[in-house]
């Protein structure tokens, strides 16, 4: 299955009051509605040969006489493909649902989509702001405006390791499976009361309905963010989380299922 970019986007009505943020495929011409489209698309494997053509880049060329020769296994697996690209279309896969939760971090990346000015509110591949660790403790305001702002590229800042520097740490599983519309937590720990984001590169959202969340560690340097299952996601979910205050970089990758509807 192809990677799909997604962004956010918003459609202003009347009045800025009523406006709502969307979520759409730049591919937008594959969906469930469009069937010529999304078979030409989506479905990858279309015959017996183009099957077995697939499987010889991975395949020793021993097993692949044996694939050629086992119809079964052939008309099996090409009937799994065709079962799982209608199940991703059905579901939605790569169409996500309105953002509706209403917060600073959101308004911030509206406000990043509206005025302008603000490229590192809207993508991982800018650089962010710059963190002042010194401001970040003893300026109130500082501290407020930093975490009421989204920036994706946050989860690339961390300092060098030294003796005195504390060091970013997962402290739940690397690798966990949620199922949509369903929730798990990720933990690690860091500095303490010091800013920790998470990002995900692969779609999902965390409780502020974004694709990255700047949090507080705790006293004792732990930090917690709630991922959810969303449906327009699927598979491996890539996730990276680190601090400005602290070395190191944790990876957790989530496992997105189909939810129960969708069996």
């Amino acid at each position: 299955i192809a990677v799909v970019a997604i962004m956010v986007y918003f459609i202003p009505n009347k009045n800025l009051s009523e406006t709502s943020i969307k979520s759409i495929n730049i591919e937008s011409e594959v969906t469930p509605q469009s069937s010529s489209a999304k078979r030409h698309s989506i479905k990858s494997v279309h015959s017996k040969e183009e099957l077995i053509a697939n499987y010889s880049r991975i395949t020793p060329k021993n097993n692949i006489d044996a694939i050629e020769e086992d119809e079964e296994y052939v008309n099996t697996t090409h009937e799994l493909y065709d079962k799982t690209f209608e199940k991703a279309l059905n579901q939605g896969y790569g169409q996500t649902p309105e953002v509706a939760e209403n917060n600073p971090q959101v308004d911030s990346v509206k406000e990043a989509l509206i005025n302008g000015g603000y490229p590192e509110r809207l993508s991982p591949l800018i650089r962010p702001t710059a963190f002042d660790s010194n401001a970040y403790s003893n300026d109130e305001s500082y501290r407020k405006k930093y975490l009421a702002t989204a920036e994706y590229g946050r989860v690339f800042q961390s300092v060098n390791p030294g003796k005195s520097i504390p060091k970013t740490e997962r402290i739940s599983p690397y690798y966990q499976q949620v199922a949509q519309g369903e929730t798990i937590n990720l933990t690690l720990k860091s500095a303490p009361k010091m800013p920790v984001t998470f990002t995900s590169f692969d779609l999902g959202k965390f409780s502020n309905g974004l694709t990255t969340q700047t949090v507080e560690a705790d006293e004792s340097g732990h930090a917690q963010v709630t991922f959810h299952g969303m449906p327009g996601t699927i598979a491996n979910v890539n996730i990276l989380a680190s601090s400005p205050a602290a070395s190191g970089q944790v990876k957790f990758l989530v496992y997105t299922k189909f939810n129960e509807e969708g069996k």
